[in-house]
């Protein structure tokens, strides 16, 4: 399925514009929004290292930015309540809004998470993901160092820093709509420019061509008579009390209102539709903590297993079927590569129950940069009645999918076809990582 592509050592974002954020400030950003305010403050002086956070023309830019985002309260949670909308929307091609069919019968989603750097390779992801014409496009969460109004700015909605001699990035909008989910980095700053800035220029398009009519709430449902793809809200409740929260971290339980729109909104209880989960937050993991609460939450609504894609993680893994404590049972996929500096050459935590059966360690060096990270990518997701095709890709132009699931969906229950690598014809070196029983991964 993959066309051939040529040997090389570090694969460059070619013919991509230059000026716009490095990767290097965001190397090793650890999951504290103290600390990500001081790396915010470093990077916004010029410097790479953390230490010039403590240089006088960057201490105070620190301290009343954390001051500033983090004392006070958060943003209000966004409700379908008091809108004309009740969060459920046609999982549909252009026709849904006046436009043709497409000619394939295909409807696709283009997912991405952790996606808002304002890097050269976050755009080429963003230009990748839209050279394959979806449908909707959807970011999984966390803009990126604090989620506040001048990163937003840069980072989503192309609008030039004014201090700062770099291009900005802008989020790109599907042909039918867009959505953003909420993560840990947008709650940095109280959530106040995800839920008034970034919503605006999402939602359903109301025609082919026009302007979204802006997101309603964090938490949503694109369905048809074959699936349901349910997002949930785990940032919200991904940060605490200041100081606190950087010893006692939070377990992003989802607010009543996004368990009430599970229950007796999308009510996928009973259900003839293939279900899949997304959320910032991951689920379980083979390298890092797991977040179980919000499944905990949910496990008396969902009664089947069903296919979870998540960030966070700046890494691309493909798990098979796993729970935590016996709550829902899911396909677990990680795809928070979408633009921080990716981790590879980590290891899977030594007796974990959830081991990573496919895993992206391909090195990568950004031009100009001295650092080795990985490849930036993202998932796209192909609809066809009941059948639905996952193809996991890198930015680089002209070369097909990684990696290719192919599923389908009898009576709600979710049946593993096939899953193909794309990437064998790769040199040495630069292949997926896989597990010895890659057919775990769709539960053959």
């Amino acid at each position: 399925m993959a066309a051939t592509r040529q040997p090389a050592q570090t694969p460059q974002p070619a013919g991509q514009p230059t000026g716009r954020k490095d990767l290097g400030p965001l190397e090793n950003l650890p999951r504290s929004p103290f600390v990500s305010f001081m790396q915010k403050a470093s990077a916004d002086t010029g410097h790479r290292t953390k230490i010039a956070a403590f240089l006088p023309v960057a201490l105070w830019g620190w301290i009343k930015g954390y001051l500033s985002s983090r004392i006070g309260k958060k943003h209000q949670f966004l409700t379908y309540s008091t809108r004309k909308e009740n969060g459920l929307y046609p999982l549909a091609d252009e026709s849904v809004i006046g436009g043709p069919a497409d000619a394939k019968g295909e409807i696709r989603v283009g997912l991405v998470g952790d996606w808002g750097t304002g890097t050269d390779e976050a755009n080429a992801v963003a230009d990748r993901m839209m050279q394959l014409d979806p449908h909707f496009t959807i970011h999984l969460g966390d803009v990126y160092y604090v989620g506040n109004q001048d990163e937003m700015n840069e980072n989503c909605l192309g609008i030039p820093p004014e201090k700062k001699n770099v291009l900005p990035c802008t989020w790109r909008v599907g042909s039918v709509g867009s959505f953003a989910m909420n993560g840990n980095h947008e709650m940095y700053a109280l959530g106040d420019a995800y839920f008034d800035s970034f919503f605006k220029v999402l939602g359903m398009r109301p025609s082919v061509g026009a302007d979204p009519l802006g997101q309603k709430a964090s938490y949503f449902c694109l369905q048809n008579d074959f699936w349901q793809i349910i997002a949930l809200d785990t940032g919200y409740n991904s940060v605490g009390i200041p100081i606190i929260e950087e010893i006692f971290q939070p377990n992003c339980h989802l607010q009543q209102d996004n368990i009430d729109f599970v229950q007796n909104v999308a009510s996928p209880k009973g259900k003839s539709q293939g279900l899949i989960i997304l959320s910032h937050h991951q689920y379980f993991s083979g390298f890092q903590k797991n977040f179980p609460k919000p499944a905990q939450q949910l496990q008396n609504f969902i009664d089947r297993p069903v296919l979870w894609f998540w960030g966070h993680e700046h890494r691309m893994t493909v798990y098979g079927l796993g729970s935590v404590n016996n709550s829902i049972k899911a396909f677990g996929r990680c795809i928070g590569h979408g633009g921080m500096p990716v981790d590879i050459n980590e290891q899977v935590t030594p007796g974990t129950s959830f081991p990573a059966l496919v895993y992206d360690h391909r090195p990568y060096s950004p031009p100009g940069e001295n650092i080795t990270v990985g490849l930036n990518g993202f998932a796209m997701l192909t609809f066809k009645a009941n059948q639905l095709q996952v193809d996991y890709y890198d930015w680089t132009a002209g070369q097909g999918p990684l990696l290719t699931e192919n599923w389908k969906v009898e009576n709600g229950q979710l049946e593993g076809i096939s899953i193909t690598r794309g990437d064998t014809n790769f040199p040495a070196g630069h292949q997926l990582t896989v597990g010895p029983d890659l057919n775990r991964a769709i539960g053959k």
